[in-house]
């Protein structure tokens, strides 16, 4: 299994979809149980100068996800990817714990 993203252009997406698309994603956790490890990530700020600046924010969702979550990574375009690095990324939604099990491991 491997990590899935997907690019929202923060243009067109208001705030109140972006509530909406955290909602999505806490349903099918939660109607899937709260599965370990089924967390999104998303970009934590685009950095200045990088093509991403203030134009998209990038959602990432964990390899166990697309087993529960897949037709709303489909729903988005959504692409298969590296792990992104837990130091540009920050929790969005679902089980916090992968958050901290990163993090632990980036510290090595």
């Amino acid at each position: 299994m491997s990590w899935h993203k997907i690019d929202i252009d923060n243009k067109k997406w208001s705030a109140g979809e972006l509530v909406t698309f955290q909602q999505k994603f806490i349903a099918l956790w939660d109607n899937s149980g709260c599965p370990k490890d089924m967390t999104l990530l998303c970009d934590m700020l685009p950095k200045p100068g990088t093509e991403k600046h203030s134009t998209y924010i990038s959602f990432y969702f964990s390899p166990i996800s697309f087993q529960y979550a897949f037709q709303l990574i489909s729903d988005y375009e959504g692409v298969p990817c590296e792990q992104p690095t837990i130091e540009d990324v920050a929790y969005f939604a679902g089980d916090r714990g992968l958050v901290d099990t990163l993090r632990s491991v980036s510290s090595l």
